[in-house]
C-alpha cells in the first residue's frame, strides 16, 4: 500500500538504504506488479540470486565463513565519520541514486521493467 511504503521510506528501511548500511547483500528486483503477481518469475529471480551467493562462498573453508559472519555481525551499528554527513538525508539520497543509477545500467540488457526491488541477505558474507 501507499501507507506502507511511505513508512518504509520515512523509517529508512527500504531496500536501498540497507544495501547501503551493508545490511543486506544484494537487492533482487521483482518482477512486474511485485513478487505476489508473478511467483514462478520471482523464484527463479530468487534462485539465481542464492546461486550466486552460493557459488562465491562455496571454496571457502567452515573457519573463514564463521569469521566473515562474526565480523558481520559485530560490526552492526558501527559508524564511520568522515567529512561528508553519512547520517544526512541528502547524503541517503545520494547513495539511493548513486545505486539505482548502478543497477540499472547493470539491468540493460534485461528487457523487462523493474517496478519493485526486495532487499535479501546471505547468511554467510
Amino acid at each position: 500500500s501507499d501507507r506502507a511504503q511511505e513508512a518504509a521510506e520515512a523509517l529508512g528501511i527500504t531496500a536501498h538504504r540497507l544495501k547501503a548500511f551493508g545490511l543486506v547483500d544484494k537487492i533482487i528486483n521483482e518482477p512486474v506488479g511485485g513478487a505476489h503477481r508473478d511467483h514462478k518469475q520471482m523464484a527463479a529471480f530468487v534462485k539465481r540470486a542464492l546461486t550466486d551467493a552460493y557459488r562465491q562462498l562455496s571454496d571457502l573453508k567452515v573457519k573463514e565463513l564463521l569469521d566473515r559472519r562474526y565480523d558481520r555481525l559485530q560490526s552492526y551499528g558501527r559508524f564511520i565519520d568522515t567529512k561528508a554527513e553519512v547520517g544526512s538525508e541528502r547524503s541517503i539520497a545520494a547513495i539511493d541514486r548513486r545505486e539505482r543509477r548502478q543497477e540499472r545500467s547493470a539491468e540493460r540488457g534485461n528487457d523487462r521493467p523493474v517496478e519493485r526491488r526486495s532487499a535479501v541477505r546471505t547468511a554467510a558474507k
